[in-house]
């Protein structure tokens, strides 16, 4: 909330709902199909990975998605909270990607401990 407070100021809650939360802050860089600046316009989902691929040591944007949902559950959220926030039209299908997550049998559910601080 910081970034998008700082980024977009008083416009902040009048923004259309389709206002992009990952934008370039590339003053100098060109659109190559447009020769129009990117500053300020959507990421493409290569940038994205190369953010996360530097901060997270994977380019695989969906695991994202996963720190965001643990991140839900620890805060407390409820799972029709998470379907709502990952636009899952299932309850059944947030169910089961929550479930995946939180299995004792995901391969990343002790990294994901050690990250969270959860014991």
């Amino acid at each position: 909330m910081r970034w998008l407070h700082k980024h977009y100021g008083q416009q902040l809650l009048r923004l259309p709902g389709d206002t992009p939360l990952w934008v370039s802050l590339d003053r100098k860089g060109l659109n190559p199909f447009t020769h129009e600046s990117s500053y300020g316009r959507a990421l493409s989902i290569q940038a994205i990975g190369q953010i996360c691929q530097k901060w997270t040591g994977t380019a695989h944007v969906h695991r994202l998605r996963n720190t965001f949902v643990m991140g839900m559950l620890e805060s407390g959220a409820s799972l029709r909270e998470i379907q709502g926030k990952l636009l899952h039209s299932s309850m059944a299908t947030t169910s089961g990607y929550v479930d995946k997550l939180t299995s004792a049998k995901n391969a990343h559910a002790g990294d994901l401990s050690k990250l969270f601080n959860i014991k």
